[in-house]
């Protein structure tokens, strides 16, 4: 069996990368310049900007005070905490911070602590046009912050507002979600930023605005969302790995991520296989026989370097396979035991081993199999997500959200031109 992995450039709902490899442990050798066409474009300029690092560099901090937000600061809870310890935080780690309330229009706020403690009660969120709101505009104008250099979040309920007949709700929806989409194309065309939108909770006692017209008043948990766009050495300094699950209402998040990096390390090992097989570890396998009319073989790959988090591998669902194999199962590595650790890490010639997937198949198992890696969606925003508030406001769900996320999703696939995040070819001889 020899394994190639096939030259891809991808996008993922969680980590956007580029594969260009020739095995398992290729690395990539083409510049952003060779994967895009678009005409107004020019990446290789855009790779010349000057970053700031994140110390050296300016924070647009904003929050959404339309009216519908006010139910998060009827008291101080966990959407107050989490907003202060997001400013504080970067106000320790970079430059300068602006803050900025933002509803019909952009109201500047100041650029301390103490300017922005003050603003977070009804009376301090109760000013400018508090009737309105457009998400589209305020991600836009994160976008833009962005590309600069700029750190750009953006703390709103993600809710999208929609004018007019009720009836025309899902027209609507689609309309705002095409708008997502070119806002964000644009955007990728002249930066490789990257975007994390993190789902929290807190409790909300006020005024909830649904689709359909008119108000109700509720006193109970709401999701809310921070967005935060930048630049990978930015983000990767200000956000290691676990920072937004230590934040109080932690729920989810959702990372999209434009960049070039070496396919995923992996090597054949010997785990639980079915049938009998030659192979060494420059993943080659042949004289492929038959056990009881089962047949089963392993792998082990290294997903440290993907910028994912691990339980994203864990699915069965994002692997998928030809020749009518199944993937029969999927471990992360801590769960092997002593011996078959050791085992799993032999091939892997870098980094070791995260997750071992197994592949099995009743009948003749030879051919030429290709294997992916999926970009799935994850199934918690369609979960989080409603297209009629009317009647019940859920504690979990928010208005259109699957709308805006497949919005940002298409503009990274268009950008990228790709679904997987790699792509195995494989061939298994007799």
């Amino acid at each position: 069996m020899t394994i190639k992995i096939k030259t891809k450039v991808h996008c993922c709902f969680l980590v956007f990368l580029t594969i260009i490899a020739q095995s398992c442990e290729s690395k990539s050798t083409k510049t952003a310049k060779n994967i895009t066409n678009f005409e107004s474009a020019n990446i290789e300029e855009v790779n010349q900007i000057d970053i700031p690092e994140a110390k050296d560099a300016r924070v647009d901090f904003t929050i959404e005070n339309s009216g519908s937000m006010f139910g998060y600061v009827s008291s101080a809870g966990k959407f107050t905490n989490v907003v202060n310890r997001l400013a504080g935080d970067l106000d320790l780690s970079c430059k300068s911070i602006n803050y900025s309330l933002r509803n019909g229009a952009r109201i500047p706020i100041g650029n301390s602590l103490n300017d922005l403690g003050s603003t977070l009660t009804v009376k301090g969120m109760n000013v400018g046009n508090v009737l309105t709101s457009d998400i589209n505009l305020m991600l836009n104008e994160a976008l833009e912050k962005a590309k600069k250099g700029e750190i750009a979040v953006l703390i709103s309920d993600g809710i999208y507002s929609i004018p007019g007949d009720p009836t025309s709700i899902l027209a609507s929806l689609q309309s705002l979600s095409m708008q997502t989409r070119n806002n964000f194309v644009k955007a990728l065309q002249d930066a490789d930023l990257i975007t994390y939108m993190v789902k929290l909770n807190s409790n909300f006692d006020g005024r909830y605005y649904p689709a359909c017209g008119g108000v109700n008043v509720i006193n109970q948990k709401r999701p809310y969302y921070v967005w935060i766009i930048g630049h990978a050495n930015q983000m990767q300094e200000l956000f290691p790995d676990g920072y937004f699950e230590n934040l109080p209402g932690f729920e989810n998040i959702v990372k999209f991520i434009k960049l070039e990096e070496m396919a995923p390390n992996c090597g054949l090992v010997q785990y639980n296989p079915k049938g009998r097989s030659r192979y060494r570890n420059d993943l080659e396998l042949s004289n492929v026989s038959l056990h009881h009319g089962e047949f089963s073989f392993s792998i082990a790959f290294d997903f440290s370097k993907q910028l994912l988090p691990n339980s994203y591998f864990d699915e069965l669902d994002i692997y998928e396979c030809n020749l009518d194999y199944s993937i029969s199962s999927v471990v992360p590595f801590d769960n092997l035991s002593p011996d078959q650790q050791a085992g799993a890490q032999e091939p892997i010639k870098t980094h070791g081993a995260t997750h071992v997937v197994t592949f099995e198949k009743t009948g003749a198992p030879w051919g030429e199999m290709e294997i992916s890696i999926l970009n799935k969606k994850p199934i918690w925003i369609d979960e989080s997500s409603t297209t009629d508030d009317c009647a019940v406001v859920d504690t979990t769900k928010t208005f259109g959200l699957s709308y805006l996320i497949d919005g940002i999703t298409k503009a990274y696939d268009k950008v990228n031109e790709t679904p997987n995040l790699a792509e195995y070819r494989i061939s298994i001889k007799q």
